[in-house]
């Protein structure tokens, strides 16, 4: 997969200061930069997307077996 995101602050590309309603990141209540940060998280796995879901599968097989999972 090609990566989308890079190493740097969210805020400083997003340029949310520049949004009427002023910048949000202050507060961590900024929902962009919570999605940039869990993708930044994805691609820095070096996961597929077809990996990601052999191990859903797997775990869910699993906790088939088991009978109980990570107490979810």
């Amino acid at each position: 997969m090609e990566r989308l995101t890079f190493e740097g602050n969210f805020c400083d590309i997003a340029q949310c200061r520049n949004v009427p309603g002023g910048s949000f990141c202050e507060d961590g209540a900024c929902s962009q930069k919570k999605v940039w940060e869990r993708l930044k998280a994805y691609e820095d796995t070096g996961l597929e997307l077809e990996e990601v879901s052999a191990l859903q599968k797997d775990w869910s097989d699993l906790c088939t077996t088991i009978g109980e999972c990570g107490g979810k």
